[in-house]
């Protein structure tokens, strides 16, 4: 079963119509120096002709401060559709403001991409199969590893790993790495914020990541699609039992 597609541009417009009459949330994501900075917004409306979206300018961030967007570059966005998400990168083409308040302009710079809510939901690693994890911290793949690790399970939106010993200094809870996932194929490079630590009874250390940034980039996004797809596999290795798990357990296992 595909697990996600790039949707043609009329059912794009389509979908933008439909958010837009919604009013529906969207959340922004935008590169900064101190790293991936999310923001929530909404759309207000969508000029096909003019290939041209509006939305309500994004709240500040979570660390504080006014949000400041600069003509001409790139964030990426998501939104909820359904049981899917849609993710897409778009470059700022315009703020304007009226007496609905300050609104940024947007032209979509990739086709939306239509992922399985199920993507987003943990699939566990078999015990046969040992996948490594490096992490960077700084994120700097040219740079020495911080630590490495072993693989526990994996969606689109996150990771859970476990470490041999103790959590180096370099990395805290709420820091962003670089994570290197050492696929058979290739190494697939994400960014991560590290959102929890557990010590367990056997001196191991589990980690929980949140992957950031992935829809801005063509990069980014390439690894999204490159997870779905491993999300999928290992949920058709491991069976119908797995399917019944996660719905059961529903939203508490999906990870933004």
């Amino acid at each position: 079963m595909n697990t996600d597609r790039s949707l043609s541009p009329v059912t794009q417009a389509r979908v933008f119509q439909w958010a837009v009459g919604r009013r529906e949330p969207v959340q922004l994501t935008f590169e900064r120096e101190s790293g991936w900075v999310a923001t929530r917004s909404n759309f207000l409306w969508f000029d096909e002709a003019e290939g041209i979206l509006a939305v309500r300018y994004p709240d500040p961030p979570a660390s504080g401060g006014p949000m400041e967007a600069s003509i001409g570059e790139t964030l990426g966005a998501s939104f909820r559709r359904g049981h899917k998400k849609c993710v897409f990168s778009a470059v700022v083409v315009g703020r304007e403001q009226d007496a609905g308040g300050p609104r940024l302009l947007l032209r979509p710079s990739t086709p939306v991409a239509e992922y399985q809510r199920r993507s987003f939901m943990r699939a566990a690693i078999p015990p046969d199969r040992n996948v490594g994890v490096a992490l960077f911290a700084p994120p700097d793949s040219a740079a020495e590893a911080a630590c490495r690790g072993r693989l526990r399970d994996i969606s689109a939106g996150g990771l859970q790993m476990e470490l041999p010993g103790k959590l180096p200094g370099s990395l805290r809870v709420g820091q962003l790495a670089r994570i290197e996932i050492g696929l058979d194929a290739a190494p697939l490079y994400v960014d991560g914020v590290l959102r929890h630590a557990t010590a367990h009874p056997t001196g191991r250390i589990g980690l929980g990541f949140q992957f950031v940034g992935l829809e801005a980039t063509p990069h980014g996004q390439a690894a999204l699609a490159r997870l779905a797809r491993l999300v999928s596999e290992l949920r058709a290795a491991s069976g119908p039992r797995q399917d019944r798990d996660e719905s059961a357990r529903g939203d508490r296992a999906e990870e933004e």
